[in-house]
């Protein structure tokens, strides 16, 4: 399907507009990123309607659900010297064709992991009947992670999707630049889609962790600290586990496993230490007592090395 721009009422889209405003002003003012945030131009894209028969995972393409080939959407920074950014928006109805009462959804998005930028979900995203989006990773103001579950608000017009129901799904995807230097950043990437009968976040997603990034460039052989945060966003405690992997890099301070409370948030430090000039990458994976290893929350930071 291609790629149209959006003809939604003004009152509409700009509400999307203040949402990417506010949105890249929170990553300028708390992670340094370079964006365009004064306008953005707004592209609908995506099938608009899908049925899904199981709670599976499934890939959202701009082509459809589950292609054979998937072909990705593009946002991109600073796309317009006028317009500022381009930003996409998915408006799909999705019926539910099972036999099972869906009580969340779960949305990821997929993209290459860059050091010069990406895209990230807006807060305005959501799922229609269900009225409580939460987006992970937790305290990030680039989740890439959202579920939607059954709301606890008796004013909310919230109920569960039933067999035969069907579900909207709207959600915003916008890019962000990461140095000044290339402030204009392309990025591919698609949705991972997912529906839950148990009204839970799923075991992989409640583990979230995050790498701040480092300024660079460092020198090769001299060590170097990177400050990271991981928070538990499930409503029950988790014991969490962690595994860090350096690529031209040698990695301590891994944190041990910690028993963590419903929100707690716990900061760490990585003392990192480059072997040779090029770029250097550092990871942390987290993942709690109920999921595999398999199923893991990355983390990720880059660094030059010289």
């Amino acid at each position: 399907m291609k790629n149209t721009r959006s003809t939604d009422s003004l009152s509409r889209l700009s509400r999307a507009r203040v949402t990417a405003t506010a949105l890249l002003i929170a990553a300028v003012v708390y992670l340094g990123l370079s964006a365009s945030p004064a306008f953005a131009r707004t592209y609908q894209v995506g099938a608009r309607t899908a049925s899904i028969g199981d709670t599976m995972e499934h890939n959202l393409c701009i082509n459809g659900l589950d292609p054979r080939r998937c072909e990705d959407g593009t946002v991109v920074t600073m796309d317009d010297p006028i317009t500022g950014d381009r930003v996409e928006q998915w408006t799909v109805e999705i019926t539910n064709t099972s036999k099972d009462t869906w009580k969340d959804f779960h949305v990821s998005l997929v993209w290459k992991e860059s050091p010069f930028g990406g895209a990230y979900l807006s807060s305005g995203s959501g799922c229609d009947p269900l009225q409580a989006p939460t987006f992970l990773p937790a305290r990030d103001p680039h989740p890439q992670s959202m579920t939607c579950l059954k709301s606890n608000n008796p004013r909310l017009r919230d109920i569960e999707v039933a067999p035969g129901q069907k579900l909207k799904l709207t959600v915003t995807v916008l890019p962000y630049a990461s140095t000044k230097e290339r402030p204009r950043v392309a990025t591919n990437y698609h949705l991972k889609i997912r529906a839950s009968t148990d009204g839970k976040l799923p075991s992989d997603l409640v583990i979230s962790n995050t790498l701040s990034p480092i300024a660079g460039p460092v020198l090769g052989g001299q060590p170097f600290q990177v400050s990271g945060l991981v928070t538990n966003a499930d409503s029950v405690s988790h014991l969490v586990y962690f595994k860090t992997y350096g690529v031209n890099a040698a990695v301590s301070g891994t944190p041990t496993p910690i028993v963590m409370a419903p929100g707690d948030s716990v900061p760490f430090m990585l003392q990192v230490t480059a072997l040779q000039d090029g770029w250097v990458s550092v990871s942390l994976l987290t993942w709690s007592e109920e999921s595999a290893e398999r199923l893991v929350t990355p983390g990720t930071v880059f660094v030059q090395v010289q």
